[in-house]
Parts: structure tokens; C-alpha cells; sequence
């Protein structure tokens, strides 16, 4: 079996604001910067074997998955929107952009597992590159599409 496409994601770690202490909120940092660099790792290795690779990043808050204000997204908060399934943890009903959200993820994933060569192409998804100015896919802010990560 050969080496397979990646599709690989990363939740932005929050500002903490308040929710957190300074302290805790360093040493979340630091955790989310060690996955994201390890996603960066995953990706390059799919890159030299000539397999494509795509990376996500998750920055979307919503109402019924708030941990505290001022959190932001943390670790896990993009999979039950690969699921539609984030009102049913909460019994909070999820808001219109949240569904309209979640189903274009759920589309992404169908078609990156339908053809994960050129799946998300199709859907103008960015292929991974470090020598592009827009590397990582940015879902759950609408201003900017994509962007550039130290890893």
C-alpha cells in the first residue's frame, strides 16, 4: 500500500482572554503550535513521495460550543462539524451559519474521501505548498481564505 492524501486540520487556539490564566493560555499555545507543527510534518511527508496534502485550520465559535467566553476554538470543536452533531452535546440548537458551515465541511470530507487526488480541487480547496503565501485553508473566518502558519 502506498502513501495515501492528507487531509489534515488544526483548531486555532484561542486568545484566552479572561477564561484562562496567562499561564494556562501559554501552555495551550505551545500544545496547539507542537499539532500544528506535526500536521506541517505529516503534510511535507505526503509532498516529497509526490501524494498531495491539504491543511485546514478551524477558527469558528459558535453559541452550543462556547467553553467560556473569550476561549475561542480549542481542541476537538471542528468535529461535530464533520458530524452536523454540535446541538447534540449541548441541547443548544446551532445557528444558520453554523449549519451552512457544517455541511460544506461534511462536502469537503465526501469528496475528499470520494477522490482524495482531486477532490478538494474540485471544491478550490489550496494543495498544500510551503512555498505559497497561502497555504492552510482558514475556516470560520469569512474575511480571509487562507493563510500562513510559522509550521
Amino acid at each position: 500500500m502506498g502513501i495515501v492524501s492528507l487531509l489534515i486540520g488544526n483548531v486555532a487556539i484561542g486568545s484566552f482572554g479572561s477564561a484562562v490564566t496567562d499561564a494556562l493560555g501559554t501552555v495551550f499555545r505551545a500544545v496547539g503550535l507542537i499539532m500544528t507543527c506535526a500536521s506541517r510534518d505529516a503534510a511535507r511527508s505526503r509532498i516529497s513521495a509526490g501524494v498531495r496534502a491539504w491543511r485546514y485550520r478551524y477558527f469558528a465559535e459558535w453559541p452550543n460550543q462556547l467553553l467560556a467566553p473569550g476561549v475561542g476554538a480549542y481542541h476537538g470543536t471542528d468535529v461535530p462539524m464533520v458530524f452536523g452533531s454540535a446541538q447534540f452535546y449541548t441541547n443548544i440548537s446551532d445557528v444558520p451559519e453554523e449549519i451552512a458551515l457544517s455541511k460544506n465541511i461534511r462536502h469537503a470530507w465526501a469528496e475528499f474521501a470520494r477522490d482524495p487526488q482531486n477532490g478538494l480541487l474540485k471544491l478550490g480547496w489550496p494543495v498544500y505548498d510551503e512555498q505559497s503565501r497561502f497555504e492552510i485553508l482558514k475556516i470560520g473566518r469569512p474575511r480571509f481564505r487562507s493563510f500562513r502558519l510559522c509550521c
